[in-house]
């Protein structure tokens, strides 16, 4: 039962200093490339008219 708790002692260990830093490191990544491909997205709508309306304008309808 000791080395169990042992083996098991170590494996958390393992997760909590190799594996979880690494995946925090990428899901960061993963998030900021996420952000700039929305960002992306969000310019190319404003080129094509089809950002919100500003205010005091009412909303367009949809584009022949």
């Amino acid at each position: 039962m000791e080395l169990i708790e042992m083996e098991l002692r170590h494996a958390i260990a393992y997760v909590n200093d190799a594996v979880m830093p690494q995946v925090r490191r990428e899901s960061i990544s993963a998030m900021r490339t996420m952000a700039d491909t929305l960002r992306n997205l969000a310019d190319r709508f404003d080129q094509r008219g089809g950002g919100p309306p500003t205010p005091g304008q009412p909303p367009r309808g949809p584009q022949p």
